[in-house]
């Protein structure tokens, strides 16, 4: 199965989220140091983004079918309730796990994200504030 690569970066200039492809461009950097770039539009256009807000689109949905990307906050809602979990878990990457996809709210605990993401919803990102 393919999956779409992609990633999400919050703009330099204005803080808006961006959703595109990934480049460090050579061209254009500062003090001798590529810069990040996101190229999210038709036109020939890309834009640079702080490095560390860029994440990697999971090839995931949560149950509202939001993309997952890495970074991403997701909370677990009881399939027969609705009602969600206290806490949240934060997405990360990790070879040990099939898919390599993980939420993990310690470091310990860990949820493979390629089982039930139906159960999972997004509610913010480890670089906004407001959700603990």
């Amino acid at each position: 199965m393919n999956r779409e690569v992609l990633f999400r970066g919050q703009r330099v200039d204005n803080g808006e989220w961006l959703i595109g492809y990934y480049s460090k461009l050579l061209y254009l950097e500062k003090n001798s140091i590529p810069l990040p770039y996101i190229h999210c539009d038709k036109i020939y256009h890309w834009y640079e983004v702080i490095p560390e807000t860029v994440g990697q689109y999971t090839g995931l949905k949560d149950k509202h079918g939001k993309k997952i990307f890495e970074g991403d906050k997701l909370s677990l809602v009881d399939a027969y309730n609705g009602s969600r979990t206290n806490g949240f878990m934060e997405v990360i990457f990790s070879y040990k796990y099939v898919g390599g996809w993980v939420g993990t709210s310690d470091g310990i605990n860990k949820l493979n994200l390629g089982t039930r993401t139906d159960t999972i919803e997004i509610i913010g990102n480890v670089h906004e504030k407001g959700v603990e």
